[in-house]
């Protein structure tokens, strides 16, 4: 049974509009292509839009016990295709489906070989990483 801490939230004040990309748009159609629809989890941006760190840039994040994903706003942009916002969005769904673990050395695992595997069931999986490694340098130089 997982802590389940989303009722906490203030829905009105998860952002899902962008002025390029609808995150809730995006997750619900990824939760009905992968996940027949199961997935209840709540997105919102975060960070400013332009915003750059230059050692390292987050894409997304998913804070388990809130049931919440967070995709950078740096992505909000059409300097990213849609396949790469949905690609990070379908990441973060992937760690509410396949959780963390310590292994029996107490080493910490966040993708398992099961979260990689249905990573790459993802449509556009090898566009979409290709896409993020091409691009590296760009998003961490300022601009």
């Amino acid at each position: 049974q997982k802590m389940d801490y989303s009722w906490q939230l203030d829905r009105k004040k998860l952002e899902v509009k962008g002025s390029v990309y609808n995150l809730k748009a995006i997750y619900d159609q990824l939760n009905q292509e992968y996940f027949k629809g199961a997935l209840n989890l709540l997105i919102t941006w975060f960070g400013k839009k332009g915003q750059k760190n230059k050692s390292r840039v987050t894409f997304g994040l998913y804070h388990d016990q809130m049931r919440l994903i967070k995709i950078n706003r740096i992505m909000d942009s059409p300097t990213f295709p849609d396949y790469v916002v949905a690609f990070v969005v379908y990441h973060e769904m992937l760690h509410h489906v396949c959780p963390s673990y310590y292994d029996d050395n107490g080493r910490h695992h966040i993708h398992s070989k099961e979260f990689k595997a249905l990573e790459k069931k993802f449509k556009h999986f090898k566009l979409a990483e290709s896409w993020i490694k091409r691009n590296e340098i760009n998003l961490f130089s300022e601009s």
